[in-house]
Protein backbone atom coordinates (compact mmCIF):
# COMPACT_ATOMS: atom_id res chain seq x y z
CA UNK A 1 0.00 0.00 0.00
CA UNK A 2 3.00 2.32 0.42
CA UNK A 3 0.96 4.52 2.81
CA UNK A 4 -1.06 5.74 -0.18
CA UNK A 5 -4.06 6.19 2.04
CA UNK A 6 -5.84 8.42 4.49
CA UNK A 7 -7.78 7.61 7.62
CA UNK A 8 -9.79 9.08 10.43
CA UNK A 9 -10.31 7.83 13.94
CA UNK A 10 -13.60 8.65 15.62
CA UNK A 11 -13.84 7.51 19.22
CA UNK A 12 -16.62 5.83 21.13
CA UNK A 13 -17.00 6.66 24.79
CA UNK A 14 -19.62 5.10 27.04
CA UNK A 15 -21.24 3.55 23.97
CA UNK A 16 -21.57 6.81 22.00
CA UNK A 17 -19.59 8.13 19.06
CA UNK A 18 -17.96 11.54 19.42
CA UNK A 19 -18.67 13.82 16.42
CA UNK A 20 -18.86 10.95 13.95
CA UNK A 21 -20.31 13.16 11.19
CA UNK A 22 -17.40 15.61 11.48
CA UNK A 23 -14.91 12.74 11.30
CA UNK A 24 -16.50 11.37 8.12
CA UNK A 25 -16.61 14.85 6.54
CA UNK A 26 -12.92 15.31 7.39
CA UNK A 27 -12.15 11.88 5.88
CA UNK A 28 -13.94 12.87 2.66
CA UNK A 29 -11.92 16.08 2.53
CA UNK A 30 -8.69 14.14 3.02
CA UNK A 31 -9.74 11.73 0.25
CA UNK A 32 -10.36 14.65 -2.10
CA UNK A 33 -6.92 16.11 -1.35
CA UNK A 34 -5.24 12.76 -2.09
CA UNK A 35 -7.48 12.09 -5.12
CA UNK A 36 -9.10 9.14 -3.40
CA UNK A 37 -12.83 8.47 -3.20
CA UNK A 38 -14.72 7.20 -0.18
CA UNK A 39 -16.12 3.92 -1.59
CA UNK A 40 -19.45 4.15 0.27
CA UNK A 41 -21.87 7.04 0.78
CA UNK A 42 -21.35 8.99 4.00
CA UNK A 43 -24.57 7.72 5.64
CA UNK A 44 -23.73 4.11 4.82
CA UNK A 45 -20.29 4.49 6.43
CA UNK A 46 -21.91 5.98 9.53
CA UNK A 47 -24.58 3.27 9.75
CA UNK A 48 -22.01 0.51 9.28
CA UNK A 49 -19.75 1.93 12.00
CA UNK A 50 -22.59 2.33 14.49
CA UNK A 51 -23.86 -1.21 13.85
CA UNK A 52 -20.36 -2.67 13.96
CA UNK A 53 -19.52 -1.11 17.32
CA UNK A 54 -22.94 -1.96 18.78
CA UNK A 55 -22.52 -5.63 17.83
CA UNK A 56 -18.97 -5.68 19.20
CA UNK A 57 -20.08 -4.60 22.66
CA UNK A 58 -17.01 -2.46 23.42
CA UNK A 59 -18.32 0.70 25.11
CA UNK A 60 -15.04 2.67 24.95
CA UNK A 61 -13.41 2.18 21.55
CA UNK A 62 -10.98 3.63 19.04
CA UNK A 63 -12.49 3.27 15.56
CA UNK A 64 -10.45 3.33 12.35
CA UNK A 65 -11.79 4.26 8.92
CA UNK A 66 -9.11 3.81 6.24
CA UNK A 67 -9.36 4.57 2.52
CA UNK A 68 -6.54 3.35 0.30
CA UNK A 69 -5.79 3.21 -3.40
CA UNK A 70 -5.02 -0.46 -2.72
CA UNK A 71 -2.41 -2.15 -4.88
CA UNK A 72 -2.87 -0.12 -8.05
CA UNK A 73 0.26 1.88 -8.82
CA UNK A 74 -0.14 5.50 -9.86
CA UNK A 75 2.70 5.55 -12.40
CA UNK A 76 1.24 5.84 -15.90
CA UNK A 77 -2.33 6.35 -14.67
CA UNK A 78 -4.57 9.40 -14.58
CA UNK A 79 -6.16 10.26 -11.20
CA UNK A 80 -9.67 9.60 -12.56
CA UNK A 81 -8.60 6.04 -13.44
CA UNK A 82 -7.66 5.29 -9.81
CA UNK A 83 -10.97 5.77 -8.01
CA UNK A 84 -11.70 2.10 -7.32
CA UNK A 85 -10.53 2.55 -3.74
CA UNK A 86 -10.70 0.18 -0.78
CA UNK A 87 -12.31 0.90 2.57
CA UNK A 88 -11.33 -0.69 5.88
CA UNK A 89 -13.26 -0.17 9.10
CA UNK A 90 -12.42 -1.74 12.44
CA UNK A 91 -12.41 -0.91 16.12
CA UNK A 92 -10.52 -1.90 19.23
CA UNK A 93 -10.66 -1.03 22.92
CA UNK A 94 -9.91 2.67 23.43
CA UNK A 95 -6.23 3.47 22.97
CA UNK A 96 -4.88 5.89 25.55
CA UNK A 97 -2.05 8.22 24.57
CA UNK A 98 -1.28 8.48 28.29
CA UNK A 99 -2.59 5.87 30.72
CA UNK A 100 -5.44 7.19 32.94
CA UNK A 101 -3.46 6.75 36.17
CA UNK A 102 -0.70 9.00 34.74
CA UNK A 103 -3.04 11.80 33.61
CA UNK A 104 -3.48 13.62 36.97
CA UNK A 105 0.29 14.11 37.28
CA UNK A 106 0.96 14.42 33.53
CA UNK A 107 3.72 11.82 33.52
CA UNK A 108 7.19 12.56 32.24
CA UNK A 109 8.11 13.74 28.79
CA UNK A 110 11.28 14.45 26.91
CA UNK A 111 11.28 16.53 23.76
CA UNK A 112 13.47 14.93 21.11
CA UNK A 113 15.11 17.89 19.39
CA UNK A 114 17.15 15.85 16.92
CA UNK A 115 14.12 14.54 15.03
CA UNK A 116 12.58 16.78 12.37
CA UNK A 117 8.89 16.32 11.60
CA UNK A 118 7.94 15.64 7.99
CA UNK A 119 7.54 19.17 6.60
CA UNK A 120 4.07 20.43 5.61
CA UNK A 121 5.28 20.85 2.02
CA UNK A 122 5.71 17.07 1.77
CA UNK A 123 2.41 15.87 3.20
CA UNK A 124 -0.61 18.14 3.68
CA UNK A 125 -0.88 18.33 7.51
CA UNK A 126 -4.71 18.24 7.77
CA UNK A 127 -4.75 14.95 5.81
CA UNK A 128 -4.44 12.16 8.35
CA UNK A 129 -1.87 9.67 7.14
CA UNK A 130 0.28 6.84 8.40
CA UNK A 131 3.63 8.55 7.87
CA UNK A 132 4.53 8.05 11.51
CA UNK A 133 8.22 7.27 11.11
CA UNK A 134 9.20 10.70 12.45
CA UNK A 135 6.89 10.39 15.45
CA UNK A 136 8.13 6.90 16.32
CA UNK A 137 11.75 8.01 16.00
CA UNK A 138 11.01 11.00 18.25
CA UNK A 139 9.42 8.72 20.85
CA UNK A 140 12.41 6.40 20.83
CA UNK A 141 14.85 9.33 21.01
CA UNK A 142 12.88 10.67 23.96
CA UNK A 143 13.59 7.56 26.03
CA UNK A 144 17.28 7.22 25.18
CA UNK A 145 19.47 7.04 28.31
CA UNK A 146 21.51 10.04 27.13
CA UNK A 147 18.57 12.40 27.66
CA UNK A 148 19.24 13.31 31.29
CA UNK A 149 17.75 16.81 31.06
CA UNK A 150 14.53 17.52 32.94
CA UNK A 151 11.92 16.57 30.35
CA UNK A 152 8.93 17.30 32.55
CA UNK A 153 6.63 19.63 30.65
CA UNK A 154 4.35 20.04 33.65
CA UNK A 155 5.68 21.28 36.98
CA UNK A 156 3.55 21.79 40.09
CA UNK A 157 0.45 21.15 37.98
CA UNK A 158 1.24 24.02 35.58
CA UNK A 159 2.35 24.04 31.97
CA UNK A 160 5.50 26.04 31.25
CA UNK A 161 6.29 28.53 28.45
CA UNK A 162 8.39 26.04 26.48
CA UNK A 163 5.46 23.64 26.48
CA UNK A 164 3.20 26.42 25.18
CA UNK A 165 5.53 27.15 22.25
CA UNK A 166 5.78 23.47 21.34
CA UNK A 167 2.05 22.81 21.69
CA UNK A 168 0.97 25.94 19.77
CA UNK A 169 3.30 25.14 16.88
CA UNK A 170 2.29 21.50 16.75
CA UNK A 171 -1.44 22.24 16.90
CA UNK A 172 -1.21 24.97 14.27
CA UNK A 173 0.23 22.48 11.81
CA UNK A 174 -1.38 19.16 12.65
CA UNK A 175 -4.80 19.61 14.25
CA UNK A 176 -8.17 20.83 13.09
CA UNK A 177 -9.48 23.19 15.82
CA UNK A 178 -12.87 21.46 15.76
CA UNK A 179 -11.29 18.35 17.27
CA UNK A 180 -9.18 19.82 20.07
CA UNK A 181 -9.63 22.00 23.12
CA UNK A 182 -7.55 25.02 23.98
CA UNK A 183 -5.18 25.09 26.93
CA UNK A 184 -4.92 28.11 29.20
CA UNK A 185 -1.16 28.04 29.79
CA UNK A 186 -1.28 30.82 32.35
CA UNK A 187 -3.44 28.74 34.67
CA UNK A 188 -2.47 25.31 33.33
CA UNK A 189 -6.04 24.34 32.48
CA UNK A 190 -8.13 23.63 29.43
CA UNK A 191 -10.74 26.09 28.21
CA UNK A 192 -14.49 25.52 27.64
CA UNK A 193 -14.97 23.57 30.86
CA UNK A 194 -13.04 20.56 29.54
CA UNK A 195 -10.21 19.00 31.56
CA UNK A 196 -10.10 21.81 34.11
CA UNK A 197 -7.72 21.34 37.06
CA UNK A 198 -9.66 21.34 40.34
Amino acid sequence: MQSDLTYDEPCVWDGRFFRIDDHIIRLESSCKTLRLKLPLPREEVKTTLVEMVAKGGIRDASVEIIVTRWLKGVRGSRPDELLNNSLYMFFQPYVWVMEPEMQPVAGKATVARAVCRIPPGSIDPPVMNLQWGDIVRGLFDGIMPTTELDGNLVKDGKLGPITKDIWDGYCAIYYDPKFIFEIDFKNGTAVNGVCQNG
